[in-house]
């Protein structure tokens, strides 16, 4: 059936039952327990949840009101977790401030604290409508919302994804900086020690840069990234010692890059969603194809094995890829929230 499935804590029962309402005004056919599951049903625990399980499989979109107490509840998370492994449109409806799950980041937030009526009408025009297309042109959705109530006062960017569509050259360049100050580092500490100690430094810095970026990603996660970027240029280190030819310094670093780049790939994605695999790709790539285009400046220019500026080209490039991967990223979930 072609209705609206609504995930909610019971302590948002008044929230819900005005939601509800005004989705209904406007034409949105909805499915809510309360609503919908017969009072003898209810009142028995395996035939309520039996009710549940049906409605989720054939409901065809989800609204989540987002609160303190739905995301504290195991039945909530339950519900939506389920709904998103089917692959169908979910909307996360921020009513109250509260920490909001990362699988929940990667979706379009619609925070309808300061303009209820705005923002659920937006809403409104991607659900499924029962009234003709006629009767809903010339009642249109705002105007039958109920007013917000005037104690809301919250701003309707308090929760919002982490940093989308601010600027990235901040992120890009604090990794940068993180790089080099890891080279200056290791330069008091002779190979292998020194390289180790580069990649530490430079890959918990880069990590607590994307940390910044995005929330979601684990302290555990960062010291995997930099375990990944010792790994990483241990390996091109070992490279141009073997090979010791100029040409071993683009290939070395490039293996290097790759390797660390392709940590930081996998570790975003499981911290972001709306990553996908191809992005992860481009992610490793990106490092690969920086740090490449960095050890052949050092070749060319001179200096030592690991030189700030090619550090500084091939950190740059690495970054940058990688955070025009993760805004592409959010940018879709936003403007495509349907995930089917």
């Amino acid at each position: 059936m072609t209705r609206v499935f609504i995930c909610y804590s019971r302590k948002d029962t008044d929230f819900a039952d005005r939601l509800t309402a005004d989705l209904k005004a406007a034409g949105v056919p909805t499915w809510r327990d309360v609503d919908d599951i017969p009072g003898d049903t209810a009142a028995h625990t395996q035939s309520w949840r039996r009710a549940v399980d049906a409605a989720l499989r054939e409901c065809t979109h989800m609204i989540i009101i987002v609160s303190p107490d739905s995301m504290d509840s195991i039945e909530v998370e339950a519900e939506w977790n389920h709904f998103l492994s089917l692959r169908r449109p979910v909307y996360p409806v921020v009513y109250r401030d509260c920490d909001v799950p990362y699988r929940l980041h990667a979706l379009q937030l619609w925070d309808v604290r300061a303009d209820y009526a705005g923002v659920l009408g937006r809403l409104v025009g991607l659900l499924p409508r029962e009234q003709p297309a006629a009767q809903a042109e010339r009642v249109p959705p705002e105007a039958k919302i109920t007013p917000a109530p005037t104690e809301v006062k919250a701003s309707a960017s308090d929760i919002q994804p982490s940093h989308t569509g601010k600027p990235t050259w901040p992120f890009v360049l604090l990794t940068v900086l993180g790089w080099v100050v890891g080279w200056a580092i290791a330069a008091f500490a002779d190979p292998p020690i020194g390289v180790i100690i580069f990649g530490a430094v430079g890959g918990v810095i880069t990590g607590l840069v994307l940390r910044w970026a995005e929330p979601a990603i684990k302290w555990r996660q960062i010291a995997v990234m930099a375990l990944g970027w010792i790994i990483g240029w241990v390996s091109a280190w070992v490279i141009c010692e073997a090979i010791y030819e100029l040409f071993a310094w683009p290939i070395g670093w490039g293996i290097g890059g790759a390797m660390g780049g392709a940590v930081m790939g996998l570790i975003l994605k499981r911290a972001a969603p709306a990553i996908r695999r191809k992005q992860v790709i481009a992610v490793a790539f990106g490092w690969a194809l920086g740090e490449a285009i960095g050890g052949t400046l050092d070749v060319v220019i001179g200096g030592p094995f690991y030189g700030p500026l090619g550090l500084t080209l091939g950190g740059f490039i690495g970054s940058s890829i990688m955070y025009w991967q993760l805004e592409r990223a959010r940018r879709a979930a936003e403007t495509q929230p349907r995930r089917a």
